[in-house]
């Protein structure tokens, strides 16, 4: 899990080229409301590197802002939860919006997979906005 490798190894936005957040449901839910972790999120991406939510993950994407304004998609039973947090879905393996890289479920993690690497290739998104 993310937050658990995160605490361990005091990972930050000064290392790596990117955050991939992948909790399961239930994770997802705990880490929503723990403002380190959100922190650390927000940190990745307001340095403009590659930020990647599969399933659930897209729950922390709406609560520290990211998730206002881009394409995304989800695992199916919150896609209302991301429409109303701004986003716009889309009903596809993979979705990328400025570096924010979404999919809906383990399922698509070959396509998931595939968009991070080549968008680590691209390096960082220095027209993004700040969330």
């Amino acid at each position: 899990m993310l937050w658990s490798a995160h605490r361990r190894c005091g990972a930050s936005a000064r290392r790596g080229d990117l955050t991939a957040i992948m909790p399961l449901r239930e994770a997802a839910h705990l880490l929503r409301v723990e403002p380190k972790a959100l922190s650390f999120i927000k940190e990745i991406f307001n340095a403009r590197k590659i930020v990647a939510a599969v399933c659930h993950a897209l729950w922390l994407l709406i609560e520290t802002g990211i998730a206002k304004g881009r394409k995304m998609t989800s695992y199916k039973s919150i896609k209302t939860d991301v429409i109303n947090a701004g986003a716009t879905w889309q009903d596809s393996q993979v979705v990328v919006d400025q570096g924010v890289i979404t999919s809906r479920n383990p399922g698509d993690l070959d396509a998931f997979s595939a968009k991070i690497i080549e968008e680590v290739k691209e390096g960082r998104h220095v027209q993004r906005s700040a969330a």
